[in-house]
């Protein structure tokens, strides 16, 4: 197997821009130009459980960075409450949470994050 050792295409401009001005950003945003959901959103993944998604990705990854922007930025508007972005911080979610159908314990206590891989299976 041949080896390929070329970058993968770079990020557009735009990402870039934006990466590097919070203040774009967040004037972009007010625009509409780019949606609270983000760019690449393509409704598949309803807007409150995807940042649900995205904040626990951040917690298990430790990328304080994204988890701070968020919740600086669209956490709320998503719809989620101040306590409810505090539980997805702990490793064992808060039952609320599990209301949207995200998490359920196991037999031995644990949490597993389930309906989303489910979902996008079925379509």
């Amino acid at each position: 197997m041949v080896k390929n050792d070329k970058p993968r295409t770079p990020a557009p401009n735009l990402y870039r821009s934006v990466a590097r001005n919070e203040s774009l950003f967040i004037d972009m945003i007010d625009m509409g130009f780019i949606k609270p959901t983000g760019l690449m959103d393509r409704k598949v993944i309803p807007p409150r459980i995807r940042e649900i998604l995205i904040l626990r990705t951040c917690v298990r990854t430790r990328n304080e960075y994204e988890f701070n922007l968020h919740i600086c930025t669209i956490s709320e508007i998503m719809g989620l409450a101040l306590q409810e972005i505090e539980d997805i911080k702990n490793e064992h979610p808060n039952e609320s949470l599990s209301d949207d159908g995200i998490f359920y314990q196991t037999g031995n206590g644990s949490w597993f994050e389930k309906k989303i891989v489910m979902d996008l299976d079925e379509q």
